[in-house]
């Protein structure tokens, strides 16, 4: 079993550690998260949209709920992104009724659940279909240095963060990546979703591997020669063959991005040092690199930093309040932790 640690504190800070101590999510209203699509939905079509608030439960088990209100196979309903657990969180949903039968959707509705709208689409809400979200934060029992936090905000707002992958995603005490292993070795057959929990955290371990040497090297917001610059607000990426003044303009005005791997098979289309400073690190991981080679997962890449917009913060005596918006895919937790070190 390789021994690995899952905290995302035992990363390398981008701007010298938190300042703070707080804790979070001591209530689900402490912690909201309002989805944002990025496009209307077309108001006719063969899927239901529905636009949810839900308190305490996972997006999957509420999808569950709307296939058997619906009758239909779990597969026919979709969404565009995980929301987290223990909050209060707004999203869309969408069911695949083409023969739109008459369904009381309010049978959903709980003290958990709140429908907010019902309307159609003519297409299914794909994983990743959105543009963002936006959060509004209550940190509890805020301690420390409250002028070294308002610098740390404000060099964020203008300098970014490094783009670590939540821990969330590696399952309490890292079980994901542990069953992984178990996977990797033939050890277990688990379901095709669980099959794919495990083979994302594993590229999403490797990922934060590599970008926290690149956090370490200050090379997190720099590019190397031979990197796979990303478009910011897309995922078009080139190579970076050479390094002039015009890429730095670039970089410094979060136009593109380096980005990192999401390891899979294949040549990795990086070259030159950047290519050299990823296989040292994924040297070190070879059965998980191996297993996600033999599980056929195909190579892609991350941005390796992103800069929350909106950002705003105040305190209520010993309350930090907190509002921002962040790109999708990106975790709220990989901001916080460069301000604040939340205390379970």
């Amino acid at each position: 079993m390789m021994i690995i640690d899952k905290n995302l504190s035992a990363f390398a800070y981008a701007h010298g550690g938190p300042a703070l101590t707080g804790t979070l999510k001591a209530e689900p209203s402490n912690f909201m998260v309002d989805e944002d699509l990025g496009f209307e939905l077309a108001g006719t079509g063969e899927h239901v949209c529905l636009h949810i608030e839900k308190t305490n439960c996972n997006t999957t088990w509420l999808a569950d709920q709307i296939a058997k209100l619906a009758k239909v196979k779990p597969f026919n309903v979709s969404f565009a992104g995980m929301k987290d657990r223990n909050a209060i969180t707004r999203q869309w949903f969408s069911v695949y009724l083409p023969k739109r039968p008459e369904i009381d959707w309010q049978q959903l509705e709980n003290d958990d659940i709140k429908l907010i709208e019902i309307t159609q689409h003519n297409k299914k809400l794909r994983r990743g279909s959105l543009k963002q979200n936006h959060f509004k934060l209550v940190l509890r029992d805020i301690d420390g240095d409250r002028d070294r936090a308002e610098t740390l905000f404000k060099t964020i707002q203008q300098n970014g963060l490094p783009n670590f992958v939540g821990p969330q995603r590696f399952g309490i005490d890292g079980s994901n990546l542990q069953s992984a292993e178990l996977l990797f070795q033939g050890k277990i057959k688990p379901s095709r979703n669980k099959r794919s929990i495990y083979l994302s955290a594993v590229r999403s371990w490797l990922f934060n591997c590599v970008l926290d040497e690149r956090v370490k090297q200050n090379l997190w917001n720099k590019a190397l020669q031979g990197d796979a610059m990303m478009l910011v607000g897309s995922n078009s990426t080139f190579i970076c063959e050479t390094i002039d003044d015009a890429i730095n303009q670039r970089i410094e005005a979060f136009d593109i991005s380096p980005t990192g791997p999401l390891f899979g098979e294949g040549k990795s289309s990086v070259t030159n040092d950047a290519l050299a400073l990823e296989n040292a690190v994924l040297a070190d991981y070879e059965p998980f690199t191996a297993g996600l080679i033999n599980a056929g997962l195909e190579q892609d890449r991350r941005s390796l930093r992103f800069r929350p917009s909106n950002l705003a913060w105040s305190y209520e005596g010993k309350d930090l309040l907190l509002s921002f918006t962040l790109p999708k895919g990106v975790y709220a937790t990989s901001m916080l932790r460069e301000v604040i070190r939340i205390i379970e």
